[in-house]
């Protein structure tokens, strides 16, 4: 799979629906982000937690998947979200990265943030698990070390 392919891979799904965008993409570190419009906010015009919490696990799967034993697939099994303070309109940005990276599990660490300001926080633990269909897991061997975007 060529860096193109990796990226695309990954800029579908719920990341596609929202709009979220991966910039760069590395073992030790992914970064992401989102153009916050009008359907990503809440009635009182600030970024909806459930987006934050989107874009967080979107870019921390993402890591996980770049670490995860072959034939295998990941799933998050808990999250944490610390909001620091309201997201307001414009870019949003996410950078992950692991805190822990095992064989059955990685922890990863993703803040979000706007311009200079970190809006909120996120910890989440990854399980990898055997994928049922071997044929849907991402072939990462083929994959580059790095991986980015240009933006």
């Amino acid at each position: 799979m060529n860096e193109a392919d990796f990226l695309e891979y990954h800029n579908g799904g719920l990341g596609k629906l929202l709009g979220i965008s991966f910039l760069a993409a590395t073992k030790d570190e992914v970064r992401a982000e989102l153009p916050v419009g009008a359907t990503h906010m809440t009635a009182d015009d600030v970024v909806h937690g459930g987006v934050i919490m989107a874009l967080a696990d979107c870019t921390g799967a993402y890591g996980a998947v770049l670490n995860m034993p072959a034939g295998c697939t990941t799933a998050t099994i808990e999250s944490k979200t610390n909001f620091l303070r309201r997201g307001r309109g414009g870019l949003v940005r996410a950078a992950a990265s692991p805190l822990h990276v095992g064989r059955k599990l990685s922890v990863w660490r993703t803040r979000v943030s706007r311009g200079d300001a970190v809006i909120a926080e996120v910890t989440q633990t990854q399980i990898y698990i055997e994928a049922r269909d071997k044929a849907r897991s991402p072939d990462r061997s083929a994959a580059p070390a790095t991986a980015s975007a240009d933006r």
